[in-house]
């Protein structure tokens, strides 16, 4: 089929390449694609990819029975109700997965891959009328693919269609009895443990290459000298500089999502919890160390966790989001530096407001 419309409706040549596909440019491919999977649809009646994702994608961003319903009576998607028992149909072979592997792990992902975590809340409604609002625990998992990666085949099994077009009553949700008291989380905030003595670097050029002393050189010269040298070029910053040093594309990152905790993430049992989900699915993956990035006030959760637990928690690495560092730093910059002036240089140079 596709390779009749691909010679109906473009001038390709009868040659096939290597994959046994008539030679045609990529957006030709999308267009003789899109009316063969409308021409399989119209003849055999088989949803295709095509009309299932649509009806998918149209139910996602406008919530509206009436244009799926409209969409699927001119033949360009399946039916709104045959939409729900797919998603039906989806969620329960999500459910048997994780009773076969014991925890959820998203199927994009793959084993052997450096793979980190993050944990946040997830705020909707926050100023209804009724004063409900909806702040519960969200799980976000990263890979970085490498270069030699295959992309994986397009090709699937579809699953068997439900007749049923909702899921049935959810388990409830359960945690444990963390023990984590007010007092061991105000010893995460202080500096037990930690070596405060200065360590001095072996020598100057350990923290930096060669061109990394270069650009700084170069940021510390006048602007005038350089305009003399070259008026039509300008520095690149830090970022733009070591993409200049890493010509290559890195492949795209893999983003995934874990399960959806009906509780706050600031409550020590479900932080508990959620730590113990991504170690088990960096176990899966497997990677000896478990990495969490995750905000200031979660941060002082699990630092606690850890110091009370230090064997169940020995191969966690954990991670204050950037945000909340820049916060802390600027914050200690302006209690040292108090009543010295920095608040008058801060308004005149407009970084803040008086």
């Amino acid at each position: 089929m596709w390779h009749y419309v691909a010679w109906l409706v473009t001038d390709a040549s009868p040659d096939v390449g290597d994959d046994g596909r008539v030679l045609i440019n990529p957006k030709k491919h999308e267009q003789v694609l899109n009316l063969a999977q409308d021409l399989s649809h119209a003849v055999a009646g088989t949803p295709t990819p095509k009309h299932v994702g649509t009806a998918l994608h149209v139910m996602k961003e406008t919530r509206s029975k009436e244009i799926v319903t409209l969409l699927s009576r001119f033949g360009n998607c399946i039916s709104y109700q045959d939409a729900q028992r797919c998603i039906t149909t989806m969620a329960e072979a999500v459910d048997q997965k994780t009773e076969e592997d014991g925890v959820f792990v998203p199927t994009n992902l793959k084993a052997g891959r450096l793979t980190q975590f993050a944990f946040d809340n997830l705020d909707f409604h926050e100023y209804t009328k009724d004063g409900r609002t909806l702040h519960e625990t969200t799980h976000i998992i990263i890979q970085y693919k490498d270069a030699e990666d295959v992309p994986a085949s397009t090709v699937a099994v579809p699953l068997p269609k439900t007749r049923r077009a909702s899921l049935g009553s959810p388990q409830p949700f359960h945690t444990k009895e963390s023990h984590l008291s007010l007092n061991d989380r105000q010893r995460s905030r202080s500096l037990i443990g930690v070596d405060t003595e200065p360590q001095q670097p072996q020598s100057l050029a350990e923290p930096l290459d060669q061109l990394s002393i270069l650009w700084h050189l170069t940021h510390l010269c006048p602007t005038v000298l350089l305009e003399g040298l070259a008026p039509s070029c300008t520095l690149p910053t830090w970022s733009a500089f070591q993409a200049i040093l890493i010509p290559r594309c890195l492949p795209p990152t893999v983003i995934s999502y874990g399960p959806f905790f009906p509780q706050s993430p600031t409550n020590p049992d479900v932080v508990e919890k959620s730590v113990e989900y991504c170690m088990e699915v960096a176990q899966k993956m497997d990677q000896e160390f478990t990495i969490i990035t995750c905000d200031q006030a979660i941060y002082e959760v699990v630092l606690g966790l850890q110091k009370k637990k230090p064997q169940k928690y020995d191969k966690l690495v954990l991670r204050m989001g950037g945000f909340h560092i820049a916060q802390n730093f600027l914050g200690a910059m302006g209690h040292l530096m108090q009543a010295t002036g920095i608040e008058n240089i801060m308004v005149e140079a407009n970084i803040c407001l008086r």
